[in-house]
């Protein structure tokens, strides 16, 4: 499940800085990061919706999701929040999907699944062994190189689990850019257009092998990508998101033959 394949895992890669300042990071790190889930807010609607803190009447629980993230990655404290202790991070991994699904108690904030789920073909791990899964695969986290080897390390160990009802990949995205944040490296936004290729990586680590070359490949870029932004200036923002793709919708941008781009 979590095979390294070599090179994915290498503790070798330098660790790209943080923005000078959050400026529009946190905002788009929650945006994207539900928008890959289905919810397609526009980006004025999804701003509208954490400065006034109040969902959309008609979309509330996609609007309640985004101020829960927002409020995870808001914090410089919190969202870097980690341990390699397995009950701290446990806990640590509730707390987060608590405050993501505040505003939806029928799915369990904060509560590991009590059905299994599965998406497409791929059968996530029993409800029955969530639990001593997350403890056995964690187990030697400490042995594994901080920053982005950890990172992408927990980033799959959440996504393949699927502990959670719904949250999963927001989740998993938030305990990846914790491991981040923790070394004082830059967080990692997977935009618009980047969607499909990502959601192909993941599911080509599910396979029988474990293959994560692919989904390395594209974190790394797309790391490079997020430390080369211009977060602190809204303008400069906006004009880079265009510049570079990265608000496409990844169906299009393939039938066009556009690629997220370095600013």
């Amino acid at each position: 499940m979590l095979s390294t394949h070599g090179s994915p895992m290498r503790s070798e890669l330098p660790l790209l800085p943080p923005p000078a300042t959050d400026g529009e990071l946190p905002f788009y790190e929650a945006y994207f990061s539900n928008y890959i889930e289905g919810a397609e807010f526009s980006v004025d609607d999804a701003r509208t919706i954490i400065e006034t803190q109040q969902p959309p009447t008609r979309r509330a629980a996609g609007g309640h999701d985004i101020i829960g993230t927002h409020r995870c990655v808001v914090d410089p404290l919190g969202r870097a929040s980690t341990s390699t202790d397995v009950d701290e991070l446990e806990g640590i991994m509730r707390s987060r999907h608590r405050t993501i699904m505040v505003g939806r108690p029928e799915l369990g904030p904060g509560e590991f699944k009590d059905e299994n789920n599965r998406v497409s073909a791929v059968t996530f791990v029993d409800l029955n062994l969530v639990s001593g899964t997350l403890r056995h695969v964690l187990a030697g986290l400490e042995k594994i190189p901080a920053g982005f080897p950890r990172a992408m390390y927990m980033m799959c160990v959440v996504a393949e689990i699927h502990p959670f009802t719904d949250g999963n990949g927001r989740v998993a995205r938030l305990m990846m850019n914790a491991e981040l944040s923790a070394v004082g490296a830059c967080r990692i936004v997977v935009p618009t257009v980047l969607r499909n290729e990502y959601i192909s990586a993941l599911r080509r680590a599910s396979n029988i092998d474990g293959d994560i070359s692919a989904l390395a490949e594209v974190l790394r870029s797309d790391w490079a990508w997020t430390a080369a932004m211009p977060w602190g200036n809204r303008a400069a923002t906006d004009g880079q998101l265009a510049a570079t793709n990265a608000l496409l919708d990844s169906v299009d941008a393939d039938e066009r033959g556009l690629h997220l781009e370095l600013p």
